[in-house]
């Protein structure tokens, strides 16, 4: 299943699993994902080993 925007993921890097939402980003390569603490962090798409959807948003 494909990541989209609002889904929350689990990004696998060489070092370090970051878990949070992912969030739209059309102006630059990097993958933006939420962070629970509030916090922004971009990912350039060289470092990612892998994505993992953990929950679709729920419908209203």
């Amino acid at each position: 299943m494909k990541p989209s925007a609002g889904d929350r993921v689990r990004v696998i890097l060489d070092d370090e699993e970051v878990e949070g939402m992912l969030m739209p980003n059309e102006e630059t390569d990097a993958i933006v994902v939420k962070l629970d603490n509030g916090y922004n962090i971009g990912i350039s798409p060289k470092r990612i080993k892998g994505t993992k959807v953990i929950e679709k948003p729920k419908s209203r």
